[in-house]
């Protein structure tokens, strides 16, 4: 049994390989994105071998010569069906299972693509919390997570300069700071707080300090893809 499980899970990794180049050659000639290709071309072919192996069952045609069940279970099987006529009147029952179980798996590969392309085109979601927390020694804020790749985005696309004197990405909203250089108390620190939202556009923010408080002027803003 285990050697049958084992034999299966090779072809199917086999399989998958052969249709990943298929989709990728296809998304390259339709310069389309290859997770929606590749998606298409798994559940496809899923349908296909299910349909198949119900034909192949019914004895239609040739297509039992095809069933994964030649490649599953023990060599003298294979030989038997190989050297038999057994294709001709079909009704074979392990090869239905097998085939279908072998459909099955390529569309919830193609399933799961979906999702994961769903997720990926999604914009990216920001969380709040969980607490207030003092940043460095003078900023009062609360944490944002969430935004991390979205800042690497940010910074790659500031080639030069620009990006190599930014500091260090730590995502926060800011909630008060203190004057001169005061500590901020570290009892105002421990509230809790929790929210998350969806983050449709992106701001890049410069920040001019003054005698009344730091002053803020937005240079450039851009749609978050959705």
């Amino acid at each position: 049994m285990d050697r049958t499980v084992g034999d299966f899970v090779k072809m199917f990794v086999v399989i998958v390989a052969v249709l990943f180049v298929l989709a990728l050659l296809f998304a390259v000639v339709a310069n389309a994105s290859l997770v929606a290709i590749a998606w298409q071309v798994y559940a496809l072919a899923g349908v296909a071998y299910v349909a198949a192996s119900l034909l192949a069952w019914t004895g239609f045609a040739n297509l039992y010569r095809y069933s994964p069940t030649l490649f599953v279970g023990s060599p003298s099987y294979r030989r038997h069906v190989i050297r038999s006529d057994m294709w001709k009147e079909g009704r074979d029952n392990q090869a239905l299972v097998v085939g279908v179980a072998f459909g099955l798996a390529l569309m919830a590969l193609g399933a799961a693509l979906v999702d994961v392309a769903a997720r990926a085109a999604a914009p990216p979601e920001a969380t709040l919390g969980p607490a207030v927390a003092v940043l460095g020694r003078q900023v009062l804020c609360v944490p944002v997570a969430g935004l991390d790749a979205l800042a690497l985005a940010t910074r790659e696309a500031l080639a030069g300069e620009a990006a190599a004197t930014m500091s260090p990405f730590s995502g926060h909203l800011t909630l008060a700071r203190s004057k001169g250089r005061r500590r901020m108390p570290l009892t105002l620190a421990g509230e809790p707080v929790a929210a998350s939202w969806r983050v449709a556009e992106l701001c890049l923010v410069t920040s001019a300090t003054h005698p009344g408080g730091s002053r803020y002027t937005t240079v450039a803003r851009a749609t978050v893809p959705s």
